[in-house]
């Protein structure tokens, strides 16, 4: 009877013991406002696991792309940190294993 459970498996129509084993995939949610979400906003966010540091810096240095290169060309952010990317996720992997050092842990700033 392997063949027809095999098939049964294959076809959705039946689930395995292990599969319900696997934990779900985290349903991202969409980032809040970038201008307005203050920093108590986008902790919860990350407390909550709705987004990670590493989409929240991605997000801003694509919105810094959008508005400072290529939009209005504002330049007004002169530089971005190359290893911003790489930041964020030791501070994700640090807040999964640790918890959080701070109010500002994981959130991305930026000096003028």
């Amino acid at each position: 009877m392997l063949i027809p459970r095999l098939l049964l498996i294959a076809c959705g129509l039946i689930q395995p013991a292990w599969l319900a084993t696997i934990p779900p995939a985290r349903q991202p949610i969409a980032l809040p406002d970038l201008y307005e979400a203050s920093i108590a906003e986008l902790q919860a966010g990350l407390d909550a696991g709705h987004f990670s540091s590493v989409e929240l810096v991605k997000a801003y240095i694509a919105r810094i792309e959008e508005v400072n290169l290529k939009g209005p060309a504002l330049r007004a952010v002169i530089e971005t940190n190359p290893s911003a990317i790489a930041t964020a996720e030791a501070l994700d992997n640090e807040r999964r294993t640790k918890g959080p050092r701070s109010a500002l842990h994981g959130i991305p700033i930026l000096l003028k």
